[in-house]
């Protein structure tokens, strides 16, 4: 409702003492007051000036300027200020503004000051197509007046394409600048504690009948600690299943070859402080028959560790090469029902 409407166009309205709300008709609890409301049709927009939000009758927010959508769609402007205080790093603000660059397309940059730390850059990119979707985020801080440390930043980049004829492929990348980088300047407890940050690549393929997996993976690891993740550098999975009838054939197989960073110690560090590095191919295969009274199913797992590069198994001592072949017996019972 307003006091006084003025009609300023065919597609421009201005409302003076007028209020606003999204609840149902005779349903008031919360509005929108304003001394001056602008509607344009056209670009399905509001704006206002000196604006209070209000529940029940009860002030509780104030602006200057409020500009808004009349429909769903999103809308570039400053989103709501964030502040605070940490320990670490004394007051806290954030000022965040929204791009709203396509439909399928966003970016929000944010200006943080820490007051023990200074100025600080937060940038997010979203992304999404009909065969693609990511988010690329960068976070950076000039000089850090607290540790003294200059360059600080953490990287975030991650995607996931389809390709199409059962091909996909994923990325996800992420690094800060040193280990303290999260316990310093994150404020969320599952970032803070978080200790290994994963760079991952990887490709897939799914048909009818054969499936493949590529992918090569290493962790950023972000303390001293002896326990360092195995690195997949890379892991290639084949399998095949096919059906004949009443007989089934299924066919697994993988090659791992597994890796350390060789700045930790752990436990299996050969006399010079060099982490072994381990290779792993398994193959199984198997013939199965739902109505058959037994099946046969034969497995081959091939192992070595060694602490060079070489990918070479039987020039290895370590060289391990094991055979198992079940023989599965199935007996059907049936009970007669009166």
């Amino acid at each position: 409702d307003a006091k006084t409407i003025f009609f300023e166009g065919e597609n421009k309205k201005r409302m003076e003492s007028s209020r606003v709300t999204t609840c149902e008709a005779n349903s008031d609890d919360w509005y929108l007051k304003t001394n001056k409301m602008e509607f344009n049709t056209k670009t399905d927009s509001v704006s206002t000036s000196n604006a209070v939000v209000e529940f029940k009758g009860v002030p509780l927010l104030y602006s200057p300027y409020v500009n808004f959508s009349l429909n769903n769609n999103r809308k570039s402007g400053f989103l709501s200020s964030t502040f605070g205080s940490t320990t670490k790093s004394g007051f806290d603000f954030q000022i965040p503004y929204y791009f709203n660059i396509a439909p399928n397309q966003d970016a929000t940059l944010t200006a943080r000051y820490l007051g023990k730390r200074g100025p600080m850059a937060d940038g997010e990119y979203r992304y999404l197509g009909e065969n693609f979707s990511g988010i690329d985020q960068i976070q950076y801080i000039n000089h850090d007046e607290a540790s003294g440390q200059d360059n600080r930043y953490f990287l975030k980049l991650q995607h996931a394409q389809n390709f199409g004829s059962g091909w996909s492929g994923s990325l996800d990348f992420q690094k800060v600048s040193d280990n303290n980088y999260f316990t310093d300047l994150a404020t969320m407890i599952q970032v803070t504690s978080a200790v290994n940050l994963p760079q991952r690549a990887n490709i897939n393929y799914s048909g009818d009948v054969w499936k493949f997996n590529a992918i090569t993976e290493k962790y950023q690891t972000l303390t001293d600690s002896t326990n360092s993740p195995y690195q997949r550098m890379p892991q290639l999975s084949l399998s095949a299943r096919k059906d004949y009838d009443s007989y089934i054939t299924d066919i697994n197989s993988q090659w791992t070859y597994f890796d350390r960073d060789s700045k930790f110690n752990f436990i299996g560090n050969d006399k010079d402080g060099n982490g072994y590095n381990i290779g792993n191919f398994n193959v199984s295969a198997e013939l199965t028959c739902d109505e058959c009274w037994s099946n046969v199913v034969s497995k081959t797992y091939i192992k070595t560790r060694h602490n060079d590069k070489r990918l070479c198994f039987m020039c290895n001592p370590d060289f391990v090469i094991t055979q198992k072949i079940f023989l599965e017996f199935k007996k059907y019972l049936k009970r007669n029902r009166e």
